[in-house]
């Protein structure tokens, strides 16, 4: 039996792991790897997305004032024009503060990586719904009432033409650079991946739950098991209460 005067743990006893989770060289932060290589690519993702958003103001802008005959089509293609640029203006304000300011590695890392799978998606629908029709400058001659199921189609006016060309063209580069962008956010988010990586983090955490438990070299656990006749068992018993009542 322990005595009371004896403490329940020793001052001079030490967690072993503690002591070398404590002493182990701690892993560099994710920000001090490929700080170059993330500047440059994150310049050039900033600088390609604002070359492509004002590539789309223009293209938003001649939809508005081109000529079409039927204005539906050029709504459509307004829609996903706006849409991409507002993409990549956020994108842009995104970014912008990786490339002066030192975050947290995890929050480059998830915005890099919602924005690139953003900026797919639109560019895909930029590059498929986009294009302005080509019955966007279809005429036709005026209703005949002797004949209500027939309309005699019209030339389509040269200027109306041209403007759609012009549109296409313009929409089809637009839709590479959105692509480039794209490509340059993935790159973005393999660096910062690799960088996390690089730090180990999950050593420390798997050494904060290794060094759970009591200090010292643990705890011990002890226990006797004793038999005794039925008759000594109630004469223990019996003399056991008579110091109760005694007490």
């Amino acid at each position: 039996m322990a005595s009371e005067s004896a403490p329940f743990l020793s001052d001079n006893e030490h967690d072993d792991d503690y002591e070398r989770q404590s002493n182990s060289p701690k892993s560099p932060a994710a920000s001090t790897y490929f700080k170059r290589p993330l500047k440059i690519l994150g310049g050039l993702t900033a600088l390609t997305s604002v070359l492509t958003f004002a590539l789309l103001i223009a293209i938003y802008i001649l939809i508005s004032i081109a000529p079409f005959e039927n204005s539906r089509y050029d709504t459509s293609s307004a829609d996903t024009v706006r849409d991409l640029a507002i993409v990549l203006f956020t994108t842009t304000f995104l970014l912008t503060p990786h490339l002066f300011l030192t975050l947290p590695a995890i929050i480059p890392l998830i915005t890099d990586l919602v924005m690139t799978i953003v900026i797919f998606v639109f560019t895909a629908e930029l590059l498929s719904q986009g294009y302005p029709s080509y019955s966007s400058c279809s005429r036709y001659r005026p209703y005949d009432p002797s004949n209500p199921y027939h309309r005699d189609p019209l030339p389509e006016k040269p200027e109306c033409v041209a403007a759609r060309d012009r549109i296409c063209v313009m929409m089809g580069v637009a839709g590479i650079m959105g692509i480039a962008v794209g490509l340059l956010s993935v790159g973005l988010v393999i660096l910062r991946a690799w960088a996390l990586v690089k730090t180990k983090f999950w050593v420390g955490r798997m050494g904060s739950f290794k060094g759970w438990g009591l200090p010292g070299k643990g705890f011990e656990i002890s226990f006797s098991l004793k038999i005794v006749r039925a008759g000594e068992g109630s004469s223990e018993r019996v003399s056991e209460e008579e110091r109760l009542i005694e007490t």
